[in-house]
């Protein structure tokens, strides 16, 4: 879902030809600003040590040199296209299409032939597939010849045999019909198997906001069973024919090498006049196609369109499985609902970011030890809650979405925490005390600013944060490194060395710079708070509160959805209602705020900046393991793992 990157618009608070008082109108009460310390829009640095080139037929290469673990290389292809190419009668193409790039090649036609290529010599392989881009992942290449003795040392030829695997896998597959039918209960199995988790639950929420039609839910990568049972070589092979193009591609490699020696290897390899295609790769279809009006598009009135702002309500208990509740809250971008794909970042836009992640900090906390207050619960008891708020720049949607996430009844305490869920409190109605808690901080925030001790706080955490990343630089992996290098998988995505990110980043938080992050978190708890209260078109009395919100501008597209499972109860069991939640709103609104105080205890928040992305990353859950860990499993039960979802394409048919 929308969990890449925190990135937002150009930043400066005040000055309206800046982004950050984008959301601030001209008459909007502004505070004095020190426009000279305000950063330089200079570019920043990039890092010298890469090596970015393309070859004659089109495919770019990035190769970084990086000696942990040793004698080991991490490659990653990424192709610019993904299920958004996909016609109406071929979705989930894009995603079979990858599984099948894993089976038979014209030098191996046996059944997953490149898959177990790559498990004899050692190596570990993945895929992912989105709806701009499919990824495909060599982990621990070792030397040429003698993959498991970890002897040789890993020069450039070394990893010559798995480059020319992965070559096999972008131009010489071979598609065979039995394998296609085995494979298709593999897919559609895998898709029954998302219905339950909360991802499904993400990608309807997803559908809701952009719209049905929108290519951001009617695209989905996976398809559905119909389309699938119905896939034929022919399919396949048109699909691949048209979209995997050397000019389309990226070839990312970091490890233990020479770097002039790899780039050799490179270009032996990979230099093949067959990929080179006669016309130039075709752009990517714009997402904004058939989406609901106000999620795209710049302005309030969204490219000039004098058109009403598109506020909805949904309540769904249908999600049987789902074990609590999830509260979700998006809105549009007032300014620019598109991504902005600028290459690389100016100092004004890093420092946009950087704000982006203080109010996260900021918010998180407040939230956090409110909750403790109210329930007199320290962080470690919070078991069933777990807030998030963030805006993201997402390129796989091509969008700009501000939201806001409460989960309740989840477990996101940890494993531990998920074996003691109290789970009657979540259907008893404690979910009313955690959004009313929420609302009451986030229009604190919006009103007040931020308490300058937490604020502090949270511009020293990043820091801290920053100079870890720095002094731990020369320890991090191959496989982060290479992850690092495609970020947000958007071609025009720009690598910084933690380094030169750091000594940037450290001059844009000085002491005088404090006044701007203040504004900026305030500007973006105003900018949710104004939302929520359009969406349910409240009316504000106070007059301080009402003058500062008619300032905001207002978000042309915003969705509240509200997700949990009856599991056979009675449609008031948690007693959840528009009318519910509204009541909760109007007890917000009304009630008396004080100057938010200097944090009095630590929250989980306070860890938000030394947490690495774990599983609930988009990444990661999009993942699916051709390869297992125990590499001593025989082949013979490794092909068995489709053969348990091969009744389900008799279903299909």
């Amino acid at each position: 879902m929308l969990r890449y990157r925190l990135l937002i618009p150009v930043f400066c608070l005040f000055l309206t030809s800046c982004s950050g008082s984008e959301y601030l109108s001209e008459t909007t009460p502004q505070p004095a600003t020190e426009e000279a310390s305000m950063p330089s829009v200079d570019r920043i640095a990039l890092d010298e040590r890469i090596i970015k080139r393309q070859l004659p037929n089109g495919l770019t290469y990035m190769i970084r040199q990086n000696e942990r673990p040793e004698k080991r290389v991490e490659l990653r292809l990424v192709l610019n296209a993904g299920s958004i190419l996909e016609d109406e009668d071929q979705l989930g193409l894009a995603h079979f299409v990858e599984h099948m790039a894993f089976d038979a090649s014209r030098k191996s036609q046996r059944r997953y032939g490149i898959w177990l290529a790559l498990d004899e010599k050692g190596v570990k392989a993945n895929a992912f597939t989105t709806h701009r881009t499919t990824v495909y992942e060599m982990s621990d290449a070792k030397s040429a010849g003698k993959f498991n003795n970890g002897e040789e040392e890993t020069k450039a030829g070394t990893v010559e045999g798995e480059m020319q695997i992965m070559v096999d896998q972008f131009l010489e597959g071979k598609h065979i019909g039995s394998h296609i039918d085995i494979e298709k209960g593999a897919v559609i199995g895998e898709n029954r198997m998302r219905n339950n988790t909360l991802a499904w639950v993400e990608h309807e929420t997803m559908c809701a906001f952009f719209g049905p039609k929108s290519l951001a839910c009617a695209r989905a990568p996976q398809g559905t069973d119909e389309t699938v049972a119905a896939f034929t070589v022919k399919d396949i092979e048109l699909f691949r024919s048209k979209w995997y193009k050397a000019d389309r591609s990226t070839l990312y490699i970091a490890g233990d090498y020479d770097p002039s020696a790899m780039e050799k290897t490179v270009k032996k390899v990979w230099d093949i006049a067959s990929m080179k295609t006669k016309n130039k790769a075709s752009n990517l279809p714009n997402m904004a196609v058939n989406a609901l009006t106000g999620v795209y598009g710049e302005g309030e009135k969204r490219r000039g369109k004098d058109v009403k702002p598109l506020r909805s309500i949904e309540i769904s208990g249908n999600h049987k499985g789902m074990d609590g509740i999830l509260i979700h809250f998006l809105l549009s971008d007032p300014v620019n609902g598109n991504y902005m794909d600028s290459g690389p970042m100016s100092r004004l836009e890093k420092l946009h970011s950087i704000h982006a992640d203080i109010f996260r900090y900021v918010f998180c906390h407040m939230v956090y030890e409110s909750v403790m207050k109210m329930t007199n619960e320290d962080d470690e008891a919070m078991s069933d809650l777990d807030f998030d708020a963030s805006i993201d720049t997402n390129y796989q949607y091509g969008a700009k979405v501000h939201e806001m996430k409460l989960k309740v009844g989840m477990g996101f305490g940890g494993a531990g925490a998920a074996q003691n869920i109290n789970f009657p409190e979540s259907r008893d109605g404690s979910w009313r005390t955690l959004l009313f808690t929420a609302l009451v901080e986030m229009r604190r925030l919006a009103v007040h600013g931020p308490n300058p001790t937490l604020l502090s706080n949270a511009i020293g955490a990043y820091l801290d944060k920053m100079e870890k990343d720095a002094s731990e630089a020369g320890e991090k992996s191959s496989s982060e490194i290479v992850e690092e290098l495609y970020g947000d998988l958007s071609p025009k995505h720009v690598y910084y060395h933690q380094t030169e990110s750091f000594a940037h980043q450290k001059s844009m938080l000085s002491a005088g710079m404090e006044l701007h992050a203040s504004r900026f978190v305030q500007a973006e708890a105003s900018l949710l708070w104004k939302g929520w209260i359009n969406t349910f078109l409240l009316n504000v009395t106070n007059a301080f509160e009402k003058e500062w919100l008619l300032g905001i501008q207002t978000s042309p597209r915003s969705l509240l959805r509200i997700s949990f499972s009856k599991d056979g109860g009675s449609d008031s069991e948690y007693a959840i209602s528009k009318d519910s939640v509204l009541l909760l709103s109007r007890q917000a609104l009304d009630s008396v705020l004080n100057l938010p105080e200097a944090p009095k205890t630590h929250a989980r928040s306070d860890r938000l900046f030394g947490v690495k992305a774990g599983e609930d990353s988009f990444r990661s859950r999009s993942k699916r393991r051709y390869v297992r860990d125990n590499e001593a499993l025989a082949s013979n039960e490794r092909l068995k793992l489709t053969d348990d979802f091969a009744h389900a394409i008799k279903g299909s048919k």
